[in-house]
This record gives C-alpha cells, sequence and structure tokens, in this order.
C-alpha cells in the first residue's frame, strides 16, 4: 500500500477565539503526524487528557478560561512541533525518502 505524505508547518496555536466563544484544534485536527512517529492518537490522546484538567481547573477553581487553554495550549505544542519534525527525520532512517 502507498499513501501520500504531506508534511505541515507546525502550528502556532490550538485555541481560536469564534465570536464569544472558541474553537480548540487537537490530534490529527490539529496536526497529522506521520505513522511511523507512532504519535498520532498519543498526541490526541495527551492533548484531550490535558484539556479535561484544564477544564476543570477552571470550573473547579475558578481559573480564567482564557489563562487556563493558554496554558494548556503552550503545554501541548512543543509536543506537537517535535512529532512533526521527527516525522522526516524518522523516514530517511528508515528508507522512506525524503
Amino acid at each position: 500500500m502507498a499513501v501520500p505524505v504531506l508534511d505541515i508547518a507546525p502550528p502556532t496555536r490550538m485555541v481560536y477565539p469564534i465570536g464569544s466563544s472558541r474553537a480548540l484544534l487537537l490530534g490529527d485536527a490539529l496536526a497529522p503526524v506521520r505513522p511511523h512517529t507512532g504519535r498520532g492518537a498519543n498526541n490526541g490522546i495527551d492533548q484531550a487528557a490535558g484539556l479535561v484538567a484544564t477544564l476543570a481547573e477552571h470550573r473547579k477553581d475558578g481559573v480564567d478560561l482564557d489563562v487556563a487553554l493558554t496554558a494548556w495550549q503552550a503545554r501541548c505544542l512543543p509536543t506537537v512541533t517535535e512529532s512533526l519534525e521527527l516525522g522526516p527525520e524518522l523516514g530517511r532512517a528508515l528508507g522512506l525518502g525524503r
């Protein structure tokens, strides 16, 4: 089976204001990684778990939602960037092209 692989630039944000609300991107909707990194589902699960904790802080502890989401985003984005950068490196090491 052959599947085209398109690499993307690392995202700079996960939280997007929409009117008085917010849209959040996580997992493959945020940044699909190459399959051989083994991080696709893991990134999404980690981000979702972090989001649950963030929303719990907001609800239970009264942490401002925008502050909480900004902190969540700052914790998640470095892992996403690492995963996206690792894909081409692993691909070359495995002889999978660029």
